[in-house]
């Protein structure tokens, strides 16, 4: 679910899902 909001946000699903740490960060 976070790993979707990302890829409306800017397209980073591999990002996320290699580094959840980053979905954090955009998160806030």
């Amino acid at each position: 679910i976070k790993g979707q909001y990302l890829i409306f946000k800017d397209d980073t699903v591999f990002n996320v899902r290699s580094n959840e740490g980053m979905v954090v960060n955009l998160n806030i």
